[in-house]
């Protein structure tokens, strides 16, 4: 929905001057009230507010203040900066100067999009907007600083996993926004290789604000002069995150959720073995989930950890050429300390484990699960699940090669 300021009623210099000493939510949402926001659009629908001054965020940062921050290069800098066009990274090239600033200067030339993540870090009045967000939302808070040459698209189609608030400085830039996706992860959303319903169409203006919810479609391109825009994502606070805290808080007064989960991967819901606690807080949170709930819970809690962990530094070089293929007969065995677990992401299955990841089919989740769970050598017959024979040789030859599987014999030990 459009909000426009009434006439008569737009906001005068020095009101504008007195809000700026602060950054409100009254101030970001002039032209309706955090109350309203909250009522109607908050993690529910797009809101553009418009009829603001052209320069109601001046204040904020300019074109000079980009040409300042991208002055004062730094290997720090080039962590937060992202040069882009059509979704291909400027970075990628060979060819580029080796001058932060000649770079950038050439990249924007040739149409890319100048982009500055955590730019609250950098500029104190940014800092100041996103500490107020936070706040305000008790969400944490990051800004990005967007500038884009003339007719330019610096991104494909995507959604974001953030809300976000988009404030036009300069320039104006058209969205096209979609409703939102059931994709579960925003990297399938790319390109083309989804088709969603007509988009709703908004065009920024210096002084406008948009905000869009997480996993809304959207595309982006700079109309007419360059623009400049900055974007407030705001990481939602959200029930999992509520029911997180409020087994937290719980285990500071129940004793017994502070002692050792004694379920070992492998043995079910292991229902016998949990606290009446447990079953009553399992059965209020997940009843559809059924016998396997814990098993679920701790697939997840042993993906963590083999996320956070790093391979053994073993077998790094060996003496004698070693095979990659992997024949039926082979004895296969899992890599030492390659703790694994297997999870469900959309539509196909995820194998994590120190270092890596592989995905897979839905077809393939118990062969993976047997392999992450196995303590024996074994070989691709005893794998089960309705793989076929030339699939379960194709799905073990892509585990030796990125390091999970090892065959049996074809190691220096």
């Amino acid at each position: 929905m459009i909000r426009r300021i009434p006439e008569g009623k737009n906001i005068s210099a020095r009101t504008l001057a007195a809000r700026l000493d602060r950054f409100t939510p009254e101030w970001l949402l002039t032209g309706t009230t955090p109350q309203q926001f909250f009522a109607r659009y908050y993690d529910r629908g797009i809101l553009h507010l418009t009829g603001r001054p052209p320069g109601f965020y001046s204040r904020l940062i300019d074109f000079d203040d980009i040409e300042s921050l991208l002055a004062r290069s730094s290997d720090d800098l080039r962590k937060n900066l992202v040069v882009c066009r059509n979704g291909m990274d400027y970075f990628q090239r060979n060819d580029r100067p080796k001058s932060m600033v000649l770079m950038v200067r050439e990249a924007f030339a040739e149409g890319y999009t100048i982009g500055i993540y955590n730019a609250e870090e950098r500029w104190p009045s940014i800092a100041r907007l996103a500490r107020a967000c936070t706040e305000w939302l008790i969400c944490e808070t990051n800004v990005a600083v967007f500038l884009s040459p003339p007719g330019t698209q610096a991104f494909e189609r995507h959604f974001d996993i953030y809300d976000g608030f988009v404030l036009q400085i300069e320039g104006q830039k058209t969205w096209r926004i979609f409703a939102p996706s059931d994709i579960a992860d925003p990297q399938a959303a790319h390109g083309d290789q989804i088709e969603p319903a007509l988009p709703r169409t908004v065009t920024l203006s210096p002084g406008d604000l948009l905000y869009v919810p997480r996993e809304y479609l959207h595309e982006v391109s700079a109309e007419g002069d360059a623009s400049l825009h900055l974007t407030i994502a705001v990481k939602t606070y959200i029930w999992r995150d509520f029911l997180n805290d409020l087994i937290a808080a719980a285990g500071e007064r129940q004793a017994m959720l502070a002692r050792a989960c004694r379920l070992l991967p492998g043995r079910g819901s292991a229902a016998p073995d949990l606290p009446p606690l447990v079953k009553r807080l399992m059965a209020a949170v997940a009843p559809d989930l059924g016998d396997d709930t814990a098993s679920l819970v701790l697939d997840r809690a042993r993906g963590r950890l083999a996320e956070r962990l790093s391979p053994l530094p073993r077998s790094l070089f060996f003496r004698h050429q070693r095979r990659r293929s992997v024949h039926a007969d082979d004895k296969l065995v899992r890599a030492e300390g390659a703790i694994a677990s297997v999870l469900r992401q959309g539509n196909h299955v995820v194998l994590v484990f120190p270092g890596d990841s592989m995905a897979a089919p839905p077809a393939a989740a118990a062969a993976l699960r047997f392999m992450a769970g196995s303590t024996a050598p074994f070989s691709i017959g005893e794998l089960p699940g309705s793989l076929s024979e030339k699939a379960r040789l194709l799905l073990a030859g892509r585990l030796v090669k990125i390091g999970f599987l090892e065959i049996l014999g074809d190691t220096d030990l």
